[in-house]
This record gives C-alpha cells, sequence and structure tokens, in this order.
C-alpha cells in the first residue's frame, strides 16, 4: 500500500469511527433520559392523574421549559409510550421561529394531521367513532369548508376519504386579479363571521374528539414561536376539551407578560389542572451517568468518566446539546480516541486546552464550518426556509444557486440533488430526514446555520431565495408553497428591483387573502401592509385594480384588529384615488360604516349610509315623515309580490350590476344600523332592500329583507 492510500485509508477510517461515535450518542439519547427521574415522574404523574379525572373537568395542561437543549422535547416525548399503551393518541406540532408569518394554523393542523393518520391505522371502527357524530354535528357545507381552510386534512373525515393526501393551502390558484375579485371581496368582508364560526366549530370539533375516551396528548414544541392566531384558536381549544386531552407545551424561559402565559393564567380555573416542569443544567452525577452511557462505557466503570464528565459540567453548565457536541468536538480535536476496545483520552491535554467554545451556537457554528463550502451552503438555504424543508424546494434551489448544478446541464430531478447535497449534513448529526423532507435536529442548530450568513447579505439572501421559488413553481406550486414564497420576499421586500415590484405585491395580496380567509387577522396584516409599503403614487394610474383591492382589504382587516388610525388613513387614500368608480366608492365607504358599527356608533353610521346612498348611487331615503314613506313602501312591495310565491323568488338570477351589489350591502349593514341608531327606519330601509332585488335579482342582503316581510307581514295579517 502507497503513503498515499494509507493515508486515505485512515482519513476513511476516522471517518466512519466519528459517524459511529455519532450514532451512537444520538440513539443512546433516545433511549435513555439522563438526571430527569424527578421531571419524568412529575410528567408520567400529572398523565396519569389526567385520567383519573372526571370526564367533564377541564383539559389537563403541562408546560416544560428550559434553556435551548436542555432536552425539553425529549423529556416530552418520554410520554409516547404510556400513551401508546393506553391506546391514546400522541400527536405534535413545533412552532418555527423563521416562520411567524405563514399559514395561521399550520402547527395546529399537523398535529390534528397526525391524529387523522393514527386514526386510519386502526380501522373502521375507531374511525366510524370519530367520523359519524362529526359528520352529523357539522353538516353545513360552508361549515366544513371554514374548518378545511384551517386544518385541511379533516377533509378526509368528512368526505368519508382514508388515506389521502392533503393541500397546505386552499383556494383557487388564480393570479387573475380581476376574475378572483368578486369572491375575494366577499370574503373579506365577511371574515368577522368566518372567524367566529371557526372558533364555534373549533368548540364543536374538540369536544366530540376528546369525548371519545380515548387519551389524547397534544405537544406542541416552542410556543415562544406561537403566533397571534394559533394562540387565539388554542384558547378556544383549551375552554373547550375536556379530559382525557391533555396539552402540553414546550417553551424557552420568556417574562410572565409573554402572550402564552398571559393565555395560559387568564383561563387557567383550576390549578391542579396544570402542570409546570422547568429544566435545569445535569447535575455532576447526572452529566457522569450521561457521558458514560454515550460512550458506551458499563456502568461499574462509570468513575473512570468522572474527570472527564468534571470538564464536561465546567464547560456546558449541565447542558445535555451542549454535552453531546462537545464530545464530537473533543474527537474532532483528536482528544478522544478509540484504541480498538475502548475510548481512551488525555484530562490533562484537554484541560490545557481549556473551553472548547463559549456556548453551543458557536460550538454549532464551528462544527458547521468545517464542512465542505457547498454543505454550508445548503444548511444556509435550510435554515432561511424554516426548521424543515420539502426536498423539492430544497432541490430547485440548490440547483439554481450551487455553480455546480448551473454548468454542467445536470438533468436529475430536485428531489435526487436535494438529498445528495444535504447528505453530508445528515452524516454530522446536523439534520434528519422526515417524510418529503428534510428536518434540523434542533433550532439551536438552525440558528447556528442562519448565523453563517453575514447580517448585511442576510435581505439579498431571502430575496434570491423567494426570486428563484417564484420564477420555477408553477401556478399550483406557487399555491402549495405561497407561505414561503411570501416570507422569503418579505424579507427581502426592500432590494427588490422595480421589474418585479408589482409581482411581489400580487404574492403579498395573495397571502394576505389566504389569512384572511382562515380569519387570522394579524398575519393578514403583515402581508397587506409588506405589499402597500412597495406601492407607489404613479401606480394608482397605471395598476390601480392592484391597489385599490390591497388597500381596501388591508383597510378590512384594519377595522376586525380595532386599528382605527390606520382605518382612517387608508380610507382618505381611497377616497382620494377612487373618484371615478362609483362601486369602489361604495366600497370604501362601506368600510368606513363598519368602523362605526365597531365603535358603537350607530347615529354616524347610519347618517354616513344615507349621504354615500344618496350621492353615489341615488338610492334616496326620507329622513323625514319616515312613517309615511314607510307605508307606501309597503303598499309598493305588497304589489311586486302579490301572486309570488316564496320558490319563484328562489329561482330568480343572481344579481349582475357591481354597483348595485355593493349598495345593496351597504343597505343591509344600514338596515342593521339602524335597530339601534334610527329604529323607525328600519322598515322603509328593509322594504327598499326587497324591491331592489327584485328589480335587479338576488343578493346577499335577501334574507334581511325577506325575513322582515315575512314578520310585518304576519303582523298585520294576524
Amino acid at each position: 500500500m502507497s503513503k498515499r492510500q494509507g493515508e486515505m485509508s485512515c482519513e476513511a477510517g476516522s471517518r466512519n469511527l466519528r459517524h459511529h461515535l455519532q450514532k451512537q450518542i444520538s440513539l443512546r439519547t433516545e433511549r435513555r433520559l439522563c438526571g430527569r427521574t424527578h421531571e419524568e415522574a412529575l410528567l408520567v404523574n400529572s398523565y396519569y392523574a389526567s385520567l383519573t379525572t372526571n370526564a367533564n373537568s377541564p383539559a389537563t395542561k403541562i408546560i416544560i421549559s428550559g434553556e435551548s437543549g436542555m432536552g425539553k422535547s425529549v423529556l416530552a416525548e418520554t410520554l409516547r409510550q404510556s400513551v401508546s399503551e393506553d391506546d391514546g393518541f400522541f400527536i405534535r406540532g413545533k412552532f418555527d421561529q423563521s416562520l411567524e408569518y405563514g399559514s395561521a394554523y399550520s402547527v395546529i393542523a399537523s398535529a390534528f394531521d397526525e391524529f387523522i393518520y393514527i386514526l386510519e391505522k386502526r380501522g373502521d371502527a375507531s374511525w366510524n367513532e370519530v367520523a359519524n357524530p362529526l359528520r352529523h354535528e357539522i353538516h353545513k357545507t360552508d361549515h366544513r369548508q371554514i374548518l378545511f381552510e384551517a386544518i385541511p386534512s379533516l377533509r378526509r373525515i368528512f368526505e368519508g376519504r382514508r388515506g389521502g393526501a392533503t393541500v397546505c393551502i386552499g383556494g383557487s390558484s388564480s393570479e387573475d386579479l380581476s376574475n378572483s375579485n368578486r369572491s375575494l371581496n366577499e370574503t373579506t368582508a365577511e371574515v368577522r363571521s368566518s372567524h367566529t364560526k371557526l372558533h364555534y366549530l373549533m368548540k364543536k370539533f374538540i369536544r366530540i374528539v376528546s369525548s371519545v375516551g380515548d387519551p389524547i396528548v397534544m405537544l406542541l414544541d416552542d410556543m415562544q414561536w406561537a403566533n397571534a392566531s394559533s394562540l387565539d384558536l388554542l384558547k378556544t381549544l383549551m375552554l373547550s376539551a375536556r379530559n382525557p386531552f391533555i396539552f402540553m407545551f414546550t417553551m424557552r424561559p420568556v417574562q410572565k407578560d409573554h402572550p402564552f402565559y398571559q393565555l395560559i393564567y387568564a383561563h387557567e380555573e383550576t390549578p391542579a389542572c396544570l402542570t409546570e416542569i422547568e429544566l435545569r443544567g445535569l447535575s455532576e452525577d447526572a452529566i457522569c451517568e450521561l457521558t458514560s452511557m454515550q460512550l458506551g462505557i458499563p456502568e461499574s466503570k462509570s468513575s473512570r468518566c468522572r474527570p472527564l464528565s468534571d470538564f464536561l459540567c465546567r464547560v456546558t453548565n449541565g447542558n445535555p446539546l451542549y454535552i453531546r457536541q462537545q464530545i464530537i468536538s473533543l474527537f474532532d480535536d483528536g482528544m478522544l480516541c478509540f484504541d480498538g476496545n475502548e475510548w481512551t483520552w488525555n484530562i490533562a491535554a484537554i484541560e490545557r486546552a481549556g473551553m472548547l467554545s463559549g456556548d453551543i451556537a458557536s460550538m454549532v457554528s464551528d462544527k458547521i464550518k468545517r464542512l465542505p463550502p457547498h454543505s454550508q451552503h445548503v444548511l444556509k438555504i435550510c435554515a432561511c426556509i424554516g426548521a424543515e424543508v420539502d426536498f423539492n424546494i430544497l432541490g430547485i434551489l440548490v440547483r439554481k444557486t450551487s455553480e455546480h448544478y448551473k454548468s454542467d446541464g445536470n438533468d436529475n430531478d430536485n428531489e435526487t440533488i436535494a438529498r445528495r447535497e444535504i447528505a453530508t449534513s445528515v452524516q454530522e448529526g446536523l439534520v434528519v430526514e422526515k417524510d418529503n423532507g428534510v428536518a434540523f435536529v434542533h433550532d439551536a442548530v438552525q440558528g447556528a446555520a442562519y448565523s453563517l450568513l453575514p447580517a448585511d447579505e442576510i435581505p439579498s439572501f431571502h430575496l434570491s431565495l423567494g426570486r428563484i421559488l417564484q420564477k420555477n413553481l408553477n401556478s399550483a406550486l406557487l399555491q402549495r408553497y405561497l407561505f414561503t414564497v411570501a416570507n422569503q420576499l418579505a424579507r427581502g421586500r426592500n432590494l427588490i428591483p422595480e421589474a418585479e415590484r408589482i409581482n411581489a405585491i400580487h404574492i403579498f395580496l395573495r397571502a394576505g387573502d389566504e389569512e384572511s380567509k382562515m380569519a387570522a387577522f394579524v398575519e393578514a396584516t403583515f402581508f397587506y401592509e409588506k405589499g402597500l409599503s412597495m406601492l407607489l403614487d404613479q401606480d394608482w394610474r397605471n395598476h390601480y385594480r392592484l391597489s385599490c383591492e390591497i388597500h381596501m382589504r388591508t383597510a378590512e382587516i384594519a377595522v376586525l384588529n380595532g386599528a382605527y388610525d390606520d382605518v382612517d388613513r387608508l380610507l382618505d387614500v381611497l377616497f382620494l384615488n377612487t373618484k371615478g368608480s362609483v362601486d369602489d366608492q361604495l366600497r370604501a365607504t362601506y368600510i368606513k360604516v363598519k368602523k362605526f358599527a365597531s365603535l358603537e356608533k350607530a347615529g354616524e353610521g347610519v347618517d354616513c349610509s344615507i349621504q354615500a346612498l344618496d350621492s353615489l348611487a341615488g338610492v334616496k331615503i326620507p329622513t323625514r315623515n319616515v312613517t309615511m314613506h314607510s307605508l307606501i313602501a309597503l303598499a309598493k312591495t305588497r304589489r311586486l309580490l302579490k301572486g309570488i310565491d316564496v320558490t319563484s323568488i328562489l329561482k330568480r338570477p343572481p344579481i349582475v350590476e357591481k354597483h348595485m351589489k355593493t349598495t345593496l350591502r351597504l343597505l343591509n349593514l344600514l338596515a342593521t344600523l339602524s335597530v339601534n341608531g334610527r329604529t323607525e327606519m328600519l322598515p322603509l330601509i328593509v322594504f327598499m332592500i326587497v324591491q331592489l332585488n327584485m328589480k335587479y335579482g338576488l343578493s346577499t342582503a335577501m334574507p334581511t329583507g325577506g325575513i322582515f316581510i315575512v314578520i310585518v307581514f304576519f303582523a298585520l295579517y294576524r
């Protein structure tokens, strides 16, 4: 054997040995949790206590807190076996720091995806035990659709399909703004109702699911990054679920005024239902046990590890993740060797070297820097996209950002490219393959990979990823990964070139609309405002419809968020720039009246509506001699309806004229306001609604008029 061949053989042997050490540490950590006996007992006791509690009691909540790397998720996962043995469901979701603004309920949805997956595996009896009462209780098509928007996998239960795939984001993939105008306007106008209905339906859903009898443990990781809409929905779930449903949360230490803690303590009426477990650094004995276990040293010889474990205790503060990584680093630095029988080390040399790294983040960063440049590049891409990345997305980004794939005409599919380029990081234990993608083993690794990006290059790097995806995804995939694209563009928004500015605004508008469909007000506002910030004054001339729509929808959401100063600012812009469109002026007025309604200023809302209907739509509503005008309108309405039955009315074609639709929406709102503001005007307004519907076609305002007509006619002919 040549000298070079010998060197290569040694290098290969070292790599194999390192991989073996990495795998050994990983497997032994999964199989056994060291130094957490007290915490494990608290967790298990809380679980079994919930099973013996009255079924009508509030659901149990368990909070596991601790610094990054302390083993919060590992401790929580120890409960999975017990739940499985009790024929229960252990379901999990994880919040992602890099996706604060994404699909609003995706984390909760992913947990219920797992619930449905387990349910499918159990056969027809278990499936029907959940599916039948759900189908019976939630039978309206529009109600089911609201649930599907938030949790797509629920479609399988209601439509009787098992094992089917679900799409992350619902709705049309059409990019033609004018074609989608009508449906989106109606959606945002009724978003408050959708929000209320979603929470009402989720109450029904969680009560049925938690009444089946089998324990359900929902683990939600990293609650410090939970978005506002998820917390809002979580409140509904916690207040509605009953034992044996258990909510288990992990989170890093945060202030007690954090929104999650405010949610927990504001609604925790029974302290016995709440268990808090705080994880601190491991003790010296626990670190010695952990070190011996990870190096495969028998318990009878564990004292041999004491000098090494004492050193690890000093430099890691008892952080289990840090300890595991430090052992790997000692091997990389030649201070930990395998002599063919056992691991050996020179503690004096290790002590002279001192602290290997200042903290877990810098240590993992150093580890990543030792990887080949292309592997570092792939990890940076993954860190920007999120804690988990689909192979399809990763393959596209690697193909388009790597000089190797740009130049050699490689025709491998995206998944093959992604698997090949991430393989080194998988071997190093930084990421793991998961389903059809890859996931960081810990958020500390994701943070370390992200920190390798120079601060001044972060916006441009995000933008480059967003632009690549926007250009290389077909319409269906762009819809599926819409939030991924929108988030990348948002982080590089200030660098978007003029030629791509309008397309980016369209992406933000679509992302805001998807959040709006799910009644996720905060998240919708984030995307709408990103689009608004990129508009220029001349866009009202060159891109009128886009400018108008994003202002309208932002204003409607601002009303729902109670941001009334923003509403006034947006309406000023709308009234100034929409003077050429009666329909858009009426829509803006509708938003203004909704603001008055939210502020409980019914009188001002009535006055504003009457003035706008007169000046813009030509619909005059008398404000004097109201009783006389109401009787005249009643007589006219009776003549219109004479000889016409309800079936004939319902068969009338829908209204076509855009401005008349908006007029009737405003009249409908005016009828509602008049109940509190000008009660004497209500009959007159409703008669006008019926007359306009009979003349122009049916609209969403007709039910209000129809109900009132029945009441009036009943009173007259009683």
